[in-house]
């Protein structure tokens, strides 16, 4: 669970970055939450907090998914390993997303982005992993 709560933090401040500069921040969890809800939602002011939220629990519960798949294939790893593992597996998350499936399954992952975005999303996304490994596990006194 560590994994996917600092996946989540992480890629989520990218994205409130890129939706900044976009303006709105809340910008890209609209879009989620729109694609999640249907792309035919009209925005009044109380429909427009429920797609947000809707937007930003979608991108929760994709990290957290994202950090226990990663954390099953990762467990043992540690150092220089444990990057690299993290690096193959936002690679592959990347190629099933943009390329296996219809729709993506988090606002981080929207297709349609520029590449240098989505190339910050998917290294984002593997330090966050590998940074949520090493606070999952237990310390050592001494070590």
């Amino acid at each position: 669970m560590a994994a996917g709560s600092v996946a989540a933090a992480a890629t989520a401040g990218a994205l409130v970055g890129f939706g900044i500069r976009g303006r709105p921040a809340s910008r890209p969890f609209m879009e989620a939450g729109r694609a999640l809800l249907g792309h035919d939602a009209i925005l009044t002011a109380s429909s427009g907090a429920i797609v947000l939220g809707a937007g930003i629990l979608l991108h929760i519960v994709a990290m957290l998914v994202l950090g226990v798949c990663f954390s099953l294939v990762a467990a043992g790893l540690r150092g220089v390993r444990l990057l690299l593992a993290a690096s193959v597996f936002s690679a592959l998350v990347f190629v099933a997303v943009h390329r296996l499936l219809p729709l993506p399954p988090a606002p981080g992952l929207m297709t349609g982005w520029p590449t240098p975005r989505l190339v910050i999303i998917y290294v984002t996304l593997a330090l966050a992993l590998t940074a949520g490994m090493r606070l999952a596990r237990p310390t050592v006194h001494g070590r």
